[in-house]
């Protein structure tokens, strides 16, 4: 007796079907949460960019620098005048201001002296497609927070 294997076309067709039905239900929520996700990894970046900027100005003994770019998206660090880092955030994040903490004013960038300390302690404000608003503040010290909004 010779028994056949493989599946059927109704099979075949069913399982497509079940397919595009859960790509149809999970696409949609997928990218939904880009902007979110997009602005989680900006913030991530921007807050660790801080921690560089301050590690390395204690580490070589000099001050760092971080200096953001509002038009370009974009950030760079420098020691000892030498580029140790330049980034652009995600498609879809804006660099919406930096801000001095203690005057309010806007500024485009935060020193760190050789001990850690910033100059200014300073608010970045991000901003994405979906209109969420997150602070990433440095404080007097020199340690950040992320404040989502």
């Amino acid at each position: 007796m010779k028994t056949e294997s493989g599946f059927t076309l109704l099979e075949l067709m069913a399982v497509i079907g079940i397919i595009a039905i859960t790509a149809t239900i999970a696409i949609p929520t997928f990218i939904g949460r880009l902007p979110a996700k997009r602005m989680e990894s900006a913030a991530s970046s921007v807050k660790a960019a801080f921690q560089v900027a301050r590690l390395s100005a204690i580490k070589e003994n000099t001050s760092a620098i971080l200096q953001f770019d509002l038009n370009d998206e974009s950030y760079s660090i420098r020691v000892s005048g030498r580029l140790i880092k330049h980034e652009k955030l995600p498609a879809g994040v804006d660099l919406e201001k930096v801000l001095n903490q203690t005057t309010s004013a806007s500024v485009d960038m935060i020193s760190f002296n050789s001990r850690g300390f910033p100059t200014p302690p300073v608010d970045v404000f991000l901003q994405n497609t979906a209109g969420a608003t997150w602070t990433i503040q440095v404080n007097m010290t020199g340690s950040s927070r992320v404040i989502r909004g």
